[in-house]
């Protein structure tokens, strides 16, 4: 059974005090959309919270951070190995961080699991080959026209 949101369950009681007579209908009718109303305005309000901002900027600094290694490494041997300001960072706070970053849609990190440990390790961005590529592809259209 799958579950519903409260929006969903208030249209159904919406749709059985309107199939019934009952003494207070307009009452009950004028509360439950007030209460959807409610409901709309509460989920409109996608602002990013202070940490959520200071999050994103601690991603990035982490992305650049996780390029110097040349291989996968657990979150003690970067805080170890790093010379970045965030090595100084709790290790709950960098796992949340670095599990955040491989969960996105487009990931920048890269997450391994060897004999019960975790390895991150950073994708390169690939910007370069991309324009270089095109760029062929588009002098091959020249040459055959």
């Amino acid at each position: 059974m799958m579950k519903l949101t409260k929006k969903e369950k208030f249209a159904m009681v919406i749709a059985v005090v309107n199939a019934t007579e009952t003494e207070n209908k307009e009452m009950l009718l004028d509360f439950l959309n007030h209460e959807v109303e409610l409901l709309g305005k509460k989920s409109g309000s996608s602002k990013l919270t202070k940490v959520q901002k200071e999050n994103i900027t601690l991603k990035n600094e982490l992305y650049v951070a996780m390029l110097e290694f040349d291989r996968p490494v657990t979150i003690a041997e970067f805080k170890e190995e790093s010379n970045s300001e965030l090595a100084f960072l709790s290790t709950s706070k960098l796992s949340a961080l670095l599990n955040q970053m491989k969960d996105e849609p487009n990931p920048r990190i890269v997450r391994v699991e060897e004999k019960k440990r975790a390895y991150f390790s950073a994708i390169p961005e690939e910007t370069e080959v991309e324009e270089t590529e095109t760029e062929v592809e588009e002098i091959e259209v020249e040459e055959t026209e």
